[in-house]
C-alpha cells in the first residue's frame, strides 16, 4: 500500500537533506492539503509517518524513529501531489557527527563525513477472519510491519563529490575538445552555450549555483548562475559569447563573455561550491568543494605553408634564378614559411636536394616555432658539382621524430634547380 524511497542523488554531502518520498493510493482517502509546498503540521505528521519505521547511520550510529523523523522534517516545508499517484516529500536535515560516540545534535540526523544511510519503511497489512458455515467478515486484524528484507531497505551514501562541469552548444558536448572549436561568433547577440554543474554533494541544498567564467585571451571574467532541475543535482544554464567588438553592449552584465578575434580562445568554467562544516579527525573544518572544465572558441588550425623559394649566389650576394645555376658555385636556398593558421605551431622542415636517385644534398632538420600569421626565413649553402636537373624538397613534420605530416595542409614542397656549366 506504501512505497518509501530516498530520492537524493547518492553521494549526499554531510550537509544535506534527505528527501523521502512516501506515496500511496490512501492518501487521497486521508486528509490532506492542497498540491504543492505546505507546513508540516500535527494533522498531517501521522498520516505521513506511519509507512515510516527508522532511519540509521551506519557510522554515527544515530537511529532515528518515525516520530524523530517527523519533528526533524517538521521544521522543513514539506510537498504534496496527487499525480501519478499521491505522494509527500519531506525532508531530513543531515548534520556532521562530531565523531563522539552515542553523543549527537539534535534537530537532524548526525553523519560521519563519509557514512551510509539506511531508510527502513513499513508495510500496512490486515488479515480478514471468515468462519465456515457464517456469511461475512468476522474479524479483521491490521497493522503495521517493519520492512526488513534489504531489496525494500533504502540506502543512501553520504560523502563528498567534487562538481563535474561539461559544456554543450547545439545540443553537443564541446568540453574541452579542441575539434569541437565554437565558430567566432559574428552577430551583436553572440552566440549561447549551455552550462551543465553535476553536484550530487549539494543536491538537496542549494536551488541554485554561481560559475566562474575566465577567457584569457580578453581579460574577461564574468559569473553564470545555474538553477538546478528538480532534486537531481543537476544544475544549467546559458553563457552568452559576444566578440569583443559587441561586448560593451553588455559590459557588466553577468552570464556574458567576451571572445577575441583570430585566435582560438580557451575558456574556462569553475564551480565551487561549500558544502558545510564537517568534523575531520576531530577537527571542525569548513568543507569546499570545486571542479573546473574548459572549452574553444574559434578553430584550431595547425597549418604551415612553404610560400617562397629565393636563391642567391654567394659571391655576388644577388639573388639568381634557380633554373640558371652553374656548376660549382655556392647557392644559399632560403625559404619562407608562414603559418596560416589559427594557433603557434612548431614546424620540423626537412629540406633534401637529389639527382635523379642520388642525393645532392643529405637531408637537413629546421625546427620553427610561427605565430598565427608569421612567416620565417630558413636556408641551406649548396654548392652543386654536376650540371642537369635537380629536386629540391621540404616535408613538414609536426613531431621531432619525423612521422607525423600535418594532416591539414601540403606536407611535402618541391621545387626543380637547374645546373649548368
Amino acid at each position: 500500500i506504501y512505497n518509501v524511497k530516498i530520492i537524493t542523488p547518492s553521494p549526499a554531502a554531510f550537509d544535506s537533506n534527505i528527501v523521502i518520498n512516501i506515496s500511496s493510493p490512501l492518501f487521497s482517502l486521508f486528509e490532506h492539503p492542497i498540491p504543492g509546498n505546505f507546513s508540516l503540521t500535527s494533522t498531517y505528521e501521522s498520516i505521513i509517518g506511519a509507512p515510516l519505521s527508522t532511519i540509521e547511520a551506519k557510522v554515527s550510529g544515530q537511529v532515528l524513529t518515525e516520530s524523530d523523523i517527523m519533528s526533524i522534517a517538521s521544521l522543513h516545508t514539506a510537498y504534496f501531489n496527487t499525480s501519478p499517484v499521491p505522494y509527500y516529500l519531506i525532508y531530513v536535515k543531515m548534520t556532521s557527527w562530531s565523531g563522539v560516540p552515542n553523543s549527537f545534535m539534535s534537530g537532524a540526523l548526525n553523519v560521519n563525513f563519509t557514512d551510509q544511510v539506511y531508510l527502513s519503511g513499513n508495510m500496512y497489512s490486515f488479515t480478514q477472519i471468515t468462519v465456515p458455515n457464517r456469511f461475512g467478515i468476522e474479524q479483521v486484524v491490521a497493522g503495521y510491519t517493519t520492512l526488513t528484507i534489504a531489496s525494500n531497505i533504502q540506502s543512501l551514501q553520504i560523502g563528498v563529490v567534487s562538481p563535474m562541469v561539461s559544456i554543450y552548444y547545439n545540443g553537443v558536448n564541446v568540453t574541452a575538445n579542441p575539434s569541437l572549436a565554437l565558430s567566432f561568433p559574428n552577430t551583436s547577440t553572440g552566440i549561447l552555450s549551455n552550462i551543465t554543474v553535476y553536484s550530487p554533494s549539494t543536491a538537496t541544498e542549494y536551488s541554485s549555483i554561481n560559475v566562474t567564467v575566465t577567457n584569457p585571451a580578453t581579460g574577461v571574467k564574468t559569473y553564470v548562475t545555474l538553477p538546478e532541475k528538480g532534486l537531481t543535482g543537476y544544475y544549467e544554464g546559458n553563457l552568452r559569447i559576444v566578440s569583443t567588438s559587441y561586448y560593451s553592449l553588455y559590459a557588466g552584465q553577468p552570464g556574458v563573455i567576451s571572445v577575441a578575434p583570430a585566435k582560438v580562445n580557451n575558456i574556462s568554467v569553475i564551480s565551487t561550491i561549500s558544502v558545510g562544516t564537517a568534523y575531520i579527525k576531530g577537527v571542525q573544518t569548513l568543507v569546499d568543494v570545486s571542479g573546473s572544465n574548459y572549452f574553444f572558441v574559434g578553430k584550431i588550425i595547425l597549418k604551415p605553408e612553404v610560400t617562397a623559394l629565393t636563391v642567391i649566389n654567394v659571391s655576388t650576394g644577388m639573388p639568381v634564378s634557380p633554373s640558371n645555376l652553374l656548376a660549382g658555385k655556392r647557392y644559399e636556398l632560403f625559404f619562407n614559411m608562414t603559418n596560416v593558421g589559427t594557433v603557434t605551431a612548431t614546424v620540423y622542415a626537412v629540406v633534401k636536394i637529389t639527382m635523379n636517385t642520388s642525393i645532392a644534398l643529405s637531408p637537413q632538420v629546421f625546427v620553427e616555432t610561427i605565430a598565427p600569421g608569421k612567416t620565417v626565413t630558413f636556408g641551406v649553402l649548396w654548392t652543386p658539382t654536376k650540371t642537369g636537373s635537380y629536386n629540391i624538397t621540404i616535408a613538414l613534420f609536426s613531431n621531432p621524430i619525423l612521422d607525423i605530416p600535418f594532416n591539414n595542409t601540403q606536407s611535402l614542397y618541391s621545387y626543380t634547380a637547374t645546373v649548368s656549366s
